[in-house]
């Protein structure tokens, strides 16, 4: 479920993170000399800065042109998704979808439509201009879209909406600042990441198995297995279970287990924070227990000189959910929340292995 308050907490927690990392880290950059500069301009604000009003207040034309790319980013990504749900036998999008794309969806593979957008780097002011009147145009007037996800989803459909003679970028800059200044926030933190995106952390340097065992007040049992220490990063492997009775239910859904995200900040004695690299998590069921195991990868290696990790999980809940099975009204499964359990934040500590540094 789309959450925008929780992914601007995400995005400012990594900005955080890029202005604390250890000295000499290399990071991918964003791929406009402008957003390199708007980051560069972030990391310097004060820590009681807020980044998003600062955005909003002072480079809203610029957040403006980078949401309309990344909006029209969107509109090409769900374009290809529904040629190549096509390609593998699906008749048509949803109704959602099709509402929203109109003709688009009819378009034809070689179409050129979005070339102009490039997928690294910004595109100029009068290219998304061009671009968005282009597919106006190609899309025609659809009926009136079903309420869509929020955020960017919302965003793309009134954009779509808008009167010919608007300018979207003004528009964009009058009437959503707040929200085009998280989505340009959100974009910088999106390119600036670590070489890899994957749980690779380079030639392993040691291996710990702390068997810790951590519980909270809702019976989840989290048990930490193993931490990897590599020459590029930290990997750390979690295990959860919880008694599948505690679970709350509902008659007619399946697969009911809890989600808990695992940990996702890795700070140092030194002040050296460590961003979350990738994550991957798998979810199972007993008779007795619903379990996940989780790992996660932080970048870059720990730094010379720390002695002791914090690994922080900064999950407000531990998420219930389930499974609704397709019927006569429902053509597809329906993933259904149930509840939230209130979680706050858990640390665990350990001391770096003398070998790992």
């Amino acid at each position: 479920m789309f959450d925008p308050d929780d992914d601007i907490r995400r995005d400012l927690q990594r900005l955080e993170t890029l202005r604390h990392l250890p000295p000499g880290t290399y990071l991918l950059d964003p791929g406009a000399v402008e957003e390199r500069q708007l980051l560069a301009d972030l990391l310097q604000l004060p820590a009681e800065q807020d980044p998003v009003a600062w955005l909003a207040a002072h480079r809203g034309p610029l957040c403006a042109r980078i949401a309309l790319h990344a909006a029209l980013d969107e509109l090409r990504g769900r374009v290809v998704g529904v040629r190549r749900a096509r390609w593998y036998g699906f008749d048509a999008p949803k109704a959602g979808e099709r509402a929203l794309l109109g003709r688009l969806v009819d378009l034809p593979e070689e179409s050129d439509l979005f070339d102009a957008i490039p997928q690294h780097g910004l595109a100029e002011p009068d290219v998304l201009r061009a671009t968005l009147g282009r597919v106006r145009r190609l899309r025609g007037t659809p009926e009136p879209a079903a309420a869509e996800t929020g955020g960017a989803g919302s965003l793309l459909a009134d954009l779509l909406a808008l009167p010919e003679d608007v300018d979207a970028l003004v528009w964009l800059r009058e009437e959503r600042v707040s929200q085009v200044a998280a989505m340009a926030l959100h974009r910088l933190m999106e390119q600036a990441r670590p070489p890899l995106h994957s749980l690779q952390i380079g030639p392993v340097v040691h291996v710990t198995f702390p068997r810790a065992v951590i519980r909270t007040e809702h019976g989840l049992r989290i048990t930490v297995d193993e931490v990897t220490f590599g020459k590029g990063g930290t990997l750390i492997t979690v295990g959860t279970r919880m008694r599948a009775g505690r679970l709350p239910g509902a008659g007619d859904l399946r697969h009911v287990r809890p989600r808990w995200p695992g940990f996702d900040q890795l700070v140092d004695d030194l002040g050296h924070r460590y961003l979350l690299q990738h994550y991957e998590g798998e979810a199972g069921r007993t008779l007795w227990w619903a379990t996940q195991r989780i790992r996660a990868a932080f970048y870059p290696s720990v730094a010379p000189g720390a002695t002791r990790l914090t690994f922080i999980a900064s999950a407000e809940s531990i998420e219930v959910a389930g499974f609704r099975l397709p019927g006569p009204e429902r053509p597809e499964p329906e993933r259904v929340r149930l509840v939230e359990l209130p979680q706050g934040s858990l640390c665990w500590q350990m001391a770096v292995p003398a070998r790992a540094v």
